[in-house]
């Protein structure tokens, strides 16, 4: 996890360039953290990782602008799917416990 952490660090955007930083850290929040939320809430069995958590809770602060609006887009999309209880295609939420566990995590 430090790796991934590193990565949306604004010290990688200092040695890398803006640009690339920006593509690295939409990158994370589309592959990385926003997959493992999503894979959390679908199956039951499924624990919450607390690092990644932190990351996407990091990718919500991101100094660019788009990759912030966009964290804070799939954290809005989590707490509706908490509200409502089923997911956007209407599924049933698998995981109601690893939801607000999330829910609360990343709104806290």
């Amino acid at each position: 996890m430090p790796l991934l952490s590193a990565l949306a660090a604004p010290a990688y955007a200092a040695r890398h360039g803006a640009q690339l930083a920006q593509l690295v850290q939409r990158r994370l929040l589309l592959d990385v953290t926003s997959r493992d939320l999503s894979l959390t809430v679908r199956h039951a069995q499924r624990q919450v990782d607390h690092g990644l958590v932190a990351l996407h809770r990091a990718l919500e602060r991101s100094d660019f602008g788009p990759v912030a609006a966009l964290a804070r887009e799939a954290t809005a999309a989590l707490a509706e799917v908490a509200r409502s209880g089923e997911l956007p295609d209407g599924e049933p939420v698998a995981n109601q416990a690893g939801l607000h566990e999330l829910v609360s995590l990343l709104q806290a």
